[in-house]
């Protein structure tokens, strides 16, 4: 029977080594994903086409929604490029005239931009400039801009639906400006003076909602409950958090019920024929085990309730 506790002294150990490397696989081969930018959306809160849409001292707010899958702490590229009918298509190297990759560290850099993503789903803002327009006779409208992408599955991807069209103000020599980051994602940029989101900011007041503002107009009062997640690009959605929870109680549990099995073996080794110590040692394995079993329970049990979300969503 002793041959038997021994043989589970130095098994079991091993089999919870081998579960908790393959428990971080999964985690690991989601970390080498490819990235892939599967949507790109191109949008103004200010109407347009019209000849008031573009106004040099009070430019209107440009954003670029990114929905990715496999990209969080990788890198992107994105431009921002105005459509040429005679000579090949213009990115925004923030100089005029010249076609060479820009400064990243530029505000006025959009041709390839290197953009490290912080989550799937994420807004890049700007401002609206009239780099590389052409106003030429005959034409509907100067400027005619949409965005380019380049990622590890799709490389470079056109992205020309939707575009911002327009006119310039003068002549066409305002860089456009990259402003960074806003959350949420799809939200709008707190001292936009289009965002019509926000009551107080119809008449291009003090900005677009910010999360948890409340706004008062005509009496009205809204609350905007939008949230930040401070997790994000980390965690961004349920299943992700609870598979996140399992992943740490794994993590923490496996070594421990190793521990008491080690432990237990201990108690065996030295009891030298102690019936006392024998039972105590044997409990101890018991429990060890039984702390082992409801460990493996509760996994499969999290990882069955997590798929159930995951098709939920």
């Amino acid at each position: 029977m002793r041959n038997i506790y021994k043989i589970f002294f130095f098994l079991v150990p091993a089999i919870l080594s081998v579960l908790f490397v393959l428990d971080s696989a999964p985690a690991q081969a989601q970390q080498q994903t490819a990235c892939d930018v599967n949507l790109v959306y191109f949008r103004t809160t200010r109407a347009y086409p019209s000849e008031s849409f573009y106004v040099e001292t009070n430019a209107p707010f440009a954003y670029i929604d990114i929905s990715t899958s496999g990209c969080v702490g990788q890198t992107i590229q994105v431009s921002v490029t105005e459509d040429d009918d005679f000579t090949p298509d213009d990115d925004l190297n923030g100089v005029i005239g010249v076609l060479d990759p820009c400064n990243n560290n530029s505000v006025a850099c959009m041709d390839n931009r290197i953009i490290s993503v912080p989550a799937d789903n994420f807004t890049l803002v700007l401002r609206v400039g009239e780099e590389e327009c052409e106003q030429m006779p005959g034409a509907n409208n100067d400027c005619h801009y949409h965005v380019e992408t380049t990622d590890a599955v799709n490389g470079w991807h056109v992205w020309d639906v939707p575009a911002i069209v327009f006119d310039c103000d003068g002549a066409c020599d305002t860089f456009w400006q990259y402003l960074g980051f806003i959350n949420p994602f799809m939200g709008t940029h707190a001292d936009d003076p289009d965002d019509n989101y926000n009551p107080n900011n119809q008449t291009g007041g003090n900005g677009g909602n910010q999360p948890g503002d409340v706004n008062i107009s005509g009496g009205e009062v809204v609350i905007d409950l939008n949230l930040p997640n401070p997790l994000a690009g980390t965690i961004d959605t349920i299943p992700q958090l609870f598979q996140k929870i399992v992943e740490i109680i794994i993590k923490i549990g496996i070594p421990l019920v190793a521990m008491a099995i080690v432990y237990s073996g201990l108690l065996f080794v030295t009891a030298r024929g102690s019936d006392e110590q024998i039972k105590k040692a044997k409990n101890a394995f018991a429990f060890a085990v039984i702390g082992g079993l409801i460990l493996l329970a509760s996994w499969l049990v999290a990882e069955a309730i997590r798929d159930a979300l995951t098709s939920f969503n």
